[in-house]
């Protein structure tokens, strides 16, 4: 099951499609727990940032991955970040503690501020506008998740935060998970990172892209001394040829290219610098054959990632990484 401390070992999941449509969403989610794939991971938005008056999408989150948790046996269930901004603290605790007990410790609690005015806005979610409070309300948060969680029923908790409030709450159900589920904090900003710091069993970085970002990231003031997890989204394009799996890629580029030219950005959507040509795409991702592939794995290792959440453009890439990749991932953790 999910472990409090960051693995030794570099360690993939998967980033889920539910554009694809919810049958391709769960066949993608099943045929992941049964390859070998660590965890899945699920968007959390109120609406489409591209398409917000879709009739379809987004699906909440929460609810889908609690339904894909039953479908699966063993991968670990997370978000990319679970918006904190629409939940009571107190039950958003309760029910991660109810789907960690239901799906036998399988829960990573990663979490975010929240930033998407509109559609808070939209749905008359309060969001508190400046971005350094809204980073004291995630720490607050969390704050409560370690107390209720570390001290469930029949003791009772109180915890009195300039925004969350309890009073004598006897906590249950207790998660699975001992003491706890790893909880995660997605941000770059130096008040997320003074959270990473104090609070998180692990980092989701947006902006933090490169070797050299990860390096300043790490050699800051604001980083942890003990062991935490570190996840960096990315691409693997992987074949038994290097030209195969160039082809492929160079496909994948383009039509991501002509999806962000064509689209229009929500306002106030986090800025990320996406690379402008296929040399810089190539650079970012991991591409080629299973040694190539590995090779890029290893870079990341040393940067001190530990949790990769790839983005398969196809089921085939899905099932190739799975047979050519996963049972090799041993020697990246003897590399890095």
């Amino acid at each position: 099951m999910a472990s409090h401390v960051a693995s030794a070992c570099m360690q993939i999941g998967l980033h889920l499609h539910p554009e694809r449509g919810v049958d391709a969403t769960f066949e993608e989610a099943r045929l992941a727990d049964q390859q070998g794939y660590d965890s899945m991971w699920l968007s959390d938005h109120l609406m489409g940032q591209t398409n917000p008056q879709s009739p379809d999408l987004p699906l909440d989150a929460f609810t889908q991955m609690a339904v894909l948790g039953a479908a699966t046996r063993r991968i670990r269930l997370s978000w990319t970040v679970l918006n904190l901004a629409p939940h009571n603290p107190a039950v958003l605790a309760k029910m991660l503690s109810t789907l960690d007990r239901l799906t036998q410790g399988r829960v990573i609690a990663a979490v975010g501020s929240g930033w998407y005015y509109e559609e808070l806005t939209a749905y008359n979610v309060p969001l508190i506008e400046d971005h350094d409070e809204r980073s004291r309300y995630a720490r607050e948060l969390i704050e409560l998740f370690r107390l209720v969680w570390s001290h469930p029923a029949p003791e009772t908790v109180s915890y009195g935060g300039k925004y969350v409030q309890i009073r004598d709450l006897a906590f249950n159900p207790a998660p699975y998970q001992k003491p706890m589920p790893p909880i995660w904090m997605g941000g770059d900003s130096p008040a997320t990172m003074s959270i990473v710091n104090d609070l998180a069993d692990g980092w989701i970085p947006w902006s933090t892209f490169t070797g050299k970002h990860f390096k300043r990231a790490r050699a800051s003031g604001a980083w942890p001394s003990r062991m935490i997890a570190i996840s960096r989204g990315t691409q693997i394009f992987v074949a038994e040829t290097r030209e195969a799996a160039l082809q492929e890629a160079r496909a994948a580029f383009e039509a991501s290219r002509r999806a962000r030219a064509s689209r229009v950005e929500a306002p106030n959507h986090p800025v990320r610098d996406w690379p402008q040509t296929f040399d810089e795409f190539l650079d970012s991702e991991a591409v080629g054959d299973p040694d190539d592939c590995l090779e890029r794995i290893s870079e990341y290792a040393s940067w001190g990632v530990t949790h990769l959440r790839v983005s398969f453009s196809t089921p085939r890439m899905q099932e190739r990484t799975a047979t050519l990749i996963l049972p090799r991932l041993g020697e990246v953790a003897a590399t890095a």
